[in-house]
């Protein structure tokens, strides 16, 4: 017999039993028992395997403004580790569009921030969301991404 809960996510913080992938991110903290500055991949990989995750979603901010994301199922343990050590690749100049990017190197790297990671307590599937920084080819953050230019303003 299936368990169900009710929709109301305050709730999932008092339910010991909840499927993790419907808690909150606390819960995630918890379970790899580190705090999050401390996460590796390592943590995450056998995170996504003990919790049946299969959907990861990268989300970034587009040069709109405007959270992005580009998900993906890890076909196995090898290609959600290069993933989560390397980022993965996508297209800059559709990305930021308008911001100068020519379409011929136009390719950039979605690079997850460990420390982000949390559950999608709305995806009807375990979904464990990232957030990322744009690089580009030559490793080095992209100036035009709003994140570097958040992270340079602060500094």
């Amino acid at each position: 017999m299936e368990t169900r809960y009710p929709i109301h996510v305050a709730n999932y913080a008092t339910m010991p039993n909840a499927p993790l992938h419907l808690a909150p991110a606390i819960r995630i903290t918890d379970k790899i028992a580190k705090p999050r500055a401390q996460w590796t991949v390592d943590d995450l990989t056998a995170l996504v395997r003990e919790e049946k995750v299969r959907i990861i979603s990268l989300m970034h901010i587009g040069s709109d403004g405007w959270l992005k994301t580009l998900d993906f199922a890890p076909r196995d343990a090898r290609h959600l580790r290069d993933v989560l050590l390397a980022g993965e690749r996508a297209d800059g100049s559709s990305i930021f569009a308008g911001m100068g990017i020519p379409a011929g190197k136009s390719d950039i790297v979605l690079r997850p921030r460990l420390d982000s990671a949390f559950f999608d307590p709305f995806s009807p599937v375990p979904t464990l969301i990232l957030m990322c920084n744009h690089y580009g080819r030559d490793g080095n953050r992209l100036p035009e991404s709003p994140d570097t230019i958040l992270n340079n303003a602060n500094c």
